[in-house]
């Protein structure tokens, strides 16, 4: 993929690229994940926490979260896909079907960060 991001503006573009070494006689698809690191703020980012002093069916006392509480507020979320630029299923028609070996395909998703988003943690 190669990537380009306009702070000022907050638009990304990125472009993904694929080469079959082999022909492929199927429907294949681009697509393209913008995901942030570390996400936290405010009750709907707030952890569920279901080993909270639980048992030795989950892990027990030796388990990183079994001292937490039940709700842990402020939790760093990691990698989280916060949209999927081709949809559920990619982009439709961006390979050829079939798919001919030694042939570039790339297919370019355009996207304004929105400002919730830190996009020092973005990728």
């Amino acid at each position: 993929a190669n990537t380009t991001y306009n702070a000022a503006t907050r638009q990304l573009s990125v472009t993904a690229n694929a080469t079959f070494m082999l022909p492929a006689q199927d429907e294949y698809r681009l697509n393209c994940f913008v995901v942030e690191d570390h996400v936290t703020g405010g009750s709907q980012y707030d952890e569920s926490n279901y080993y909270s002093y639980q048992g030795s069916a989950v892990g027990g006392p030796l388990h990183p979260y079994y001292n937490q509480p039940s709700l842990i507020v402020g939790y760093d979320h990691r990698n989280v896909i916060r949209r999927v630029l081709g949809g559920a299923w990619g982009t439709s028609s961006s390979v050829a079907n079939p798919a001919q070996a030694g042939t570039p395909y790339s297919y370019t998703y355009n996207y304004t960060l929105p400002a919730a988003y830190n996009a020092n943690n973005v990728y």
